[in-house]
């Protein structure tokens, strides 16, 4: 919506208006009060709105994060009763094409997305389903029983073998797999130890494009499992996370967050 009213607004007086925009809304740098301002300003301004138009075409909701009515929409799914029902009516409002869930475990997640968000294009299912040494978390399971977990998740989503990508190893190496700022969306659901939810971020956040969004469950810390089972860490290292990277936090309720990339 920002970008249709900016290239409205292209046209003979009406063009500096639009460079003083794009100057303190992306870079916060001094406004450019008039035609006669200095020249490098307005090659700045010029450069700048030039990568807005050439970015990829999520980056026309990068300031509706941001809006009132991004607000709505998260006050409204925060009375969701459904993990699933919130994310889908997300990705639907923003019309998500393309994603990458981390733990898929047995798909139900990508099953629900995939059948309710027709805009999807390409969703990547990344999970090793394979035993982890030293991971101390209830669905570490032995190789029998993650052989059943793959199988399950696979079925799950055999109906879309046009748009699901199985990407089964460590998250860590298989965002090496993806394109940097190709992604609309991040699902993750895998380790959520504080180094398994760091190793997450920190390996896939670059996958998202600008006006794209992290979204996650298990927004808590402690022992949640039990105490026999390694403490969760996520809330710790997505708050941290997003106040270190200025980007957007949102609690959508149900123990889901959502942290959006606006620059």
């Amino acid at each position: 919506m920002w970008v249709r009213h900016l290239t409205r607004q292209i046209s003979g007086t009406n063009i500096i208006f639009c460079f003083v925009y794009i100057e303190d809304s992306l870079s916060t740098l001094v406004p450019v009060l008039d035609a006669s301002m200095i020249t490098w300003r307005r090659v700045t301004a010029l450069w700048l709105f030039i990568w807005l138009l050439s970015s990829p075409t999520s980056t026309l909701t990068v300031h509706a994060t941001t809006t009132e009515a991004m607000k709505n929409m998260v006050e409204k799914v925060r009375s969701m009763p459904s993990r699933f029902e919130k994310i889908a009516y997300i990705f639907n409002e923003l019309s998500y094409t393309r994603g990458a869930e981390i733990g898929v475990w047995k798909g139900d997640m990508a099953r629900h997305v995939l059948g309710h968000v027709p805009s999807i294009q390409k969703y990547y299912l990344v999970d090793p389903w394979k035993h982890q040494h030293g991971w101390n978390k209830p669905f570490n399971k032995n190789s029998t029983e993650f052989a059943v977990v793959y199988a399950a998740a696979m079925s799950a989503t055999d109906r879309w073998p046009d748009k699901r990508e199985v990407l089964r190893g460590m998250s860590a190496e298989m965002s090496s797999r993806v394109p940097d700022r190709s992604l609309d969306f991040l699902y993750i659901d895998g380790d959520h130890t504080e180094q398994g939810t760091r190793t997450d971020v920190l390996h896939w956040w670059n996958k998202l494009k600008v006006g794209g969004g992290m979204y996650g469950d298990d927004f808590i810390d402690g022992h949640h499992h039990g105490i026999k089972f390694a403490s969760t860490g996520v809330k710790t290292v997505i708050t941290k996370f997003a106040k270190a990277s200025r980007s957007p936090l949102h609690d959508l309720g149900g123990l889901h967050y959502v942290v959006f990339k606006v620059r």
